[in-house]
């Protein structure tokens, strides 16, 4: 592509450039690349600028902002050096012109909140036909082997780059979980999502985003892309009224609940005569003047409200209810989310699940009483795992186990 249809509206070039690859990363810097020099939280990628040059970038874009930084580190080379307004927010941009708008082309759902997008993901990855992935277990297309993700969301460039390996795969739909730190970093800046998903907010990434305010504040960006044409909320959280009220008025809302709640705008899904025992979930789910009885073979009541964010969305792809119903009944747990072992045969039986947040935990052991006539009993496993002078290493069954482990 050549550089100038690459950066039109974002930068003034005179040049007939052609790029063959982009770059975050000064190591994977290739003839004919062009190098991203991002301004990170720690470092700014400018430092790496020489290396890059070094491996053969045809050009350097670096935020208009640190002009006096790249003179410092680029002023000898007579390598294409191009600021760019706000570089952050517009690499998504500038990724999703080089891999040919791959979203344009697919479904993409994009699923935000505390808990449960990784489970609405993979729901969503068996319920839909010709699905891929993009989350905490990886990414590719639903029923092959999915490759690691270094973080829940990608950054721009990662995250375009799958897209359109994903369409190539000729996946139609996209289930992609989207971190608080992926919006607030731009990394889903170019991505046009067909619909989005808001499961819940509890204390989490306060580290990161200091106040619950703020972090809400951040999630809600997804609700305000471009082009979004439905959003699914879980109206029984605390702050769904806040989610709705920032939800362009062209965008439908589709609400669930499980306690008889109403949108405030749009249409409802509403779950009733909620059956709880040891092999799953039965209700009624009721939708426009339509009403279905689920048969659901997950545990926790929690997982009812992910099931009804997916059996949303795939009433706004176009499947019926009755349809919707079956695929539901057919759904597999996800590894270490409410996971089963064990139970039949006199066996006890036991539940595995990756609950990280105090409100995911009281959730798990809410949904468990309910499940459960019995006694019900406890394993709280917390690793932590402090390395001191050496390196961790693992292959297969074989550990050497730094001095430092605690």
């Amino acid at each position: 592509m050549k550089i100038t249809k690459l950066l039109e509206n974002l930068a003034h070039i005179d040049s007939d450039l052609n790029v063959v690859g982009l770059t975050l990363n000064s190591n994977e810097v290739m003839d004919g690349y062009v190098f991203i020099a991002l301004n990170g939280a720690e470092k700014n990628g400018l430092i790496y600028a020489k290396q890059a040059i070094e491996k053969g970038a045809c050009a350097i874009l670096f935020d208009e902002f640190d002009y006096e930084m790249a003179n410092e580190y680029i002023s000898n080379s007579s390598i294409l050096k191009i600021p760019v307004s706000n570089l952050v927010e517009n690499v998504g941009m500038i990724a999703a012109r080089f891999y040919g708008e791959p979203s344009q082309f697919l479904n993409v759902i994009g699923i935000t909140g505390t808990n449960g997008k990784t489970s609405c993901s993979q729901f969503l990855g068996q319920v839909l036909e010709h699905c891929g992935v993009i989350g905490t277990l990886g990414w590719g297309r639903h029923g092959e082997k999915l490759k690691e993700t270094l973080n829940t969301t990608p950054d721009a460039l990662a995250i375009q780059n799958m897209l359109l390996a994903l369409r190539e795969k000729h996946c139609e739909n996209v289930a992609m979980e989207v971190s608080s730190h992926g919006l607030a970093q731009s990394r889903v800046n170019g991505i046009k999502f067909k619909g989005a998903v808001f499961t819940n907010l509890s204390r989490d990434h306060l580290d990161y985003h200091r106040t619950m305010d703020a972090y809400l504040e951040t999630k809600l960006k997804l609700f305000d892309m471009l082009e979004l044409e439905f959003a699914v909320i879980n109206l029984d959280d605390d702050v769904s009224e806040q989610v709705v009220t920032v939800i362009p008025q062209s965008v439908e809302v589709i609400g669930i609940t499980t306690t008889g709640k109403q949108a405030a705008r749009g249409h409802t899904l509403l779950a009733q005569n909620i059956e709880l025992n040891l092999s799953g979930i039965q209700c009624d789910v009721g939708w426009k003047n339509q009403k279905q009885i689920l048969h659901i073979p997950l545990i926790g009541k929690f997982n009812l409200e992910n099931v009804l964010c997916v059996l949303a969305v795939m009433l706004k792809l176009g499947m019926n209810l009755d349809e919707a119903a079956k695929h539901l009944m057919d759904l597999k747990q996800v590894n270490g989310r409410m996971e089963r072992f064990g139970g039949k045969n006199n066996q006890p039986l036991v539940i595995v699940d990756y609950a990280h947040t105090p409100a995911a935990l009281e959730k798990v052991l809410r949904s468990l009483r309910s499940h459960t006539k019995g006694r019900l009993g406890v394993v709280l496993v917390v690793v932590e795992i402090v390395i001191v002078g050496s390196v961790l290493k693992w292959d297969g069954l074989q550990k050497n186990l730094p001095t430092g482990l605690l």
